[in-house]
């Protein structure tokens, strides 16, 4: 949702950016107003998005990849929460610089084609680490009930099977 979102958004500004001498005076500028509001809708969508991404990613993905290694997991960490804040220091400067030697319009550009690039090779990356990891195809409930059981020692198999010789 995140990535087409911004290419939602990009689109659409670049859009008014191209025609708001029109947009504005369509039905009294309540058509340039909707493209406004449509456009911070769906970047507050994008957002939660974003953040629903990085707490499944940072808090359930790399404790499945690294393992229980307290270790590896917190240079994965440190390593995630280094890409997130040299992200958004640098992509704010990037846009910020393009708008300025550029125009609106070729940011928004920019920001769309970004979107819908990075899109590409994050959704491919994530499917290359499900695919090498299979632990993070079993479901929270499942490694939940496998924990408590080995904790009280019971294989899996044996919890089904009804005792022979007990009333």
């Amino acid at each position: 949702a995140l990535p087409i979102s911004g290419v939602i958004c990009g689109m659409v500004l670049m859009m008014v950016f191209l025609f708001k001498t029109q947009l504005t005076s369509m039905y009294h500028g309540w058509l340039l107003t909707a493209c406004y509001i449509f456009v911070i809708t769906v970047a507050n969508i994008a957002n939660l998005a974003s953040t629903a991404m990085s707490i499944t990613i940072q808090r359930d993905w790399i404790v499945v990849v690294a393992n229980e290694d307290r270790g590896r997991l917190a240079d994965m960490n440190a390593n995630v929460r280094r890409i997130d804040q040299l992200t958004n220091i640098l992509a704010p400067m990037a846009v910020g610089q393009i708008m300025t030697f550029g125009s609106p319009v070729i940011g928004c550009g920019f920001i769309a084609g970004w979107n819908l690039l990075s899109m590409c090779v994050e959704y491919l990356l994530l499917w290359k680490v499900y695919q090498k990891t299979p632990a993070l195809a079993i479901k929270a409930g499942q490694k939940m009930e496998e924990q408590e059981l080995k904790q009280i020692n019971i294989p899996r198999d044996a919890e089904s099977k009804p005792e022979i010789g007990r009333a």
